[in-house]
C-alpha cells in the first residue's frame, strides 16, 4: 500500500471526526445548570391558562411531570426533548410527524424520517428534510427544502419565534454546502433577536439557535451564554445540553463535561445516545482512540447508521493508524451518508 493514499484516507477520516468535534477554545465556566427562568415560572402560574395550555407549556419548558403526558403528542415531545429517541411514545402515529422524524434522524434512520415527512410543509419539517436528504445524497430534494425556507423567511410577520428559529437553522445547515450558500450571519442574528423581542421572549429555541450560530462562527464564549439562557428556559432539552457539552469538551473542562453527561443520562432514563457520543468525542480529544472506539461501537450496536458514530469511528481508526479499519469505516460512512461523505471529500 502506497503512503500517499494512506495519508489521504487518514486525512479524510480525521476530517469526518473533527468536523463533528468542532474544536474551539473557550474560557472555563461553572458546570451547574441554571434554574428555570423566573418569567417562565410566573407564566406557568398564570390563572388564565387552561389545564391543557398549562400542560403544553410545562412540556415546552421542560418541567413536565408524568401526569402531564397523557396526550400522545405531549408524551412524544417530552421523549424527544429529553433524548429518549427510541421511546414507544415516538412510534405512536398520533405523535407529531416532525417529532417522530427528528428522533429517527438522530438515530441514523434518515430514510424513514423522509418517509414520515412526505408532504409536510412546516418550517421544522423543511429543516429535517433538508438535513436528511442532503446527507443521503438527494441534493435536489434538499435544495427544494432550503429554497422553500428562504421564501418563507422573506415575510416573518406571520411566523412564530420557534418557526423563525427553524428557518434560520435550515439556512445555517445550507451554509455548509459552500460559499454560494453562505448566509449573512449578522442578519440571521438580528432576525433571531427581533423574534425574541416581538414574538416570544421565552423561546428557548431562539436562544439555542443563537448558540448554534455563534458556535459556528467560533464564538464559544457568547455561545455558552446563549446556551445557559436556553437551558434556563428549558432545563430538559438534551439538544441544548449536547451542544453545551461540545463547548466544554473543546475547552477540556472534563469535570463539567462529566457532570453534563450524567444529566443527559438522567434525562434519557439510562445510557443516552447523546451522552455516549459526547463521551466518545471527549476521548478523541484526549487522544484515547481505543476508549472512544469502545463508546462508538456501543452506539453502533444499537444504531448501525448513526451518522456521528460512523464519522468518529473512522476518525478513531485513523488515529490508530489502522489502514484496513480506516478504509472499512470510511466505506461504511460513505454508504450510509453519501451526501456527507461527498461534501467532506
Amino acid at each position: 500500500m502506497s503512503g500517499r493514499p494512506s495519508v489521504r484516507r487518514h486525512g479524510l477520516a480525521l476530517a469526518l471526526g473533527l468536523a463533528l468535534l468542532a474544536g474551539r477554545a473557550a474560557a472555563q465556566h461553572e458546570s451547574s445548570l441554571p434554574e428555570l427562568n423566573p418569567a417562565v415560572q410566573t407564566l406557568l402560574k398564570a390563572p388564565y391558562l387552561s389545564d391543557a395550555e398549562r400542560r403544553r407549556l410545562k412540556v415546552e419548558h421542560g418541567v413536565w411531570e408524568d401526569a402531564d403526558l397523557d396526550e400522545p403528542v405531549l408524551a412524544a415531545r417530552a421523549a424527544l426533548l429529553s433524548g429518549r429517541y427510541t421511546s414507544d411514545a415516538l412510534t405512536n402515529p398520533d405523535a407529531l410527524p416532525e417529532d417522530r422524524a427528528e428522533a429517527l434522524l438522530r438515530t441514523g434512520e434518515a430514510r424513514q424520517a423522509l418517509e414520515l415527512l412526505a408532504g409536510a410543509t412546516s418550517l421544522r419539517a423543511l429543516r429535517l428534510i433538508a438535513e436528511a436528504a442532503e446527507d443521503l445524497g438527494e441534493t435536489a430534494r434538499a435544495t427544494d427544502a432550503i429554497n422553500a425556507t428562504r421564501t418563507r423567511l422573506e415575510d416573518i410577520t406571520a411566523l412564530s419565534a420557534d418557526e423563525i428559529s427553524e428557518g434560520v437553522r435550515t439556512l445555517l445547515f445550507a451554509s455548509r454546502r459552500g460559499p454560494q450558500d453562505l448566509p449573512d450571519f449578522n442578519a440571521l442574528m438580528q432576525m433571531l433577536g427581533e423574534a425574541r423581542k416581538t414574538k416570544d421572549p421565552l423561546s428557548w429555541r431562539i436562544a439555542l439557535c443563537e448558540a448554534q450560530l455563534l458556535w459556528e462562527k467560533d464564538n464559544p464564549g457568547e455561545a455558552f451564554s446563549a446556551l445557559e439562557l436556553a437551558l434556563s428556559l428549558n432545563p430538559k432539552a438534551a439538544e441544548t445540553l449536547s451542544l453545551l457539552v461540545q463547548v466544554t469538551t473543546a475547552q477540556m473542562d472534563v469535570p463539567s463535561v462529566m457532570a453534563r453527561l450524567e444529566t443527559l443520562d438522567e434525562l434519557a432514563g439510562g445510557k443516552s445516545l447523546d451522552g455516549s457520543l459526547a463521551l466518545a468525542r471527549l476521548r478523541l480529544y484526549q487522544r484515547d482512540p481505543n476508549a472512544a472506539m469502545e463508546m462508538i461501537d456501543a452506539v453502533l450496536t444499537l444504531h448501525p447508521a448513526q451518522r456521528e458514530a460512523l464519522a468518529m469511528r473512522a476518525a478513531a481508526s485513523a488515529s490508530l493508524f489502522d489502514d484496513a479499519a480506516t478504509e472499512r469505516d470510511l466505506g461504511a460512512f460513505a454508504k450510509a451518508w453519501p451526501g456527507s461523505a461527498a461534501a467532506l471529500v
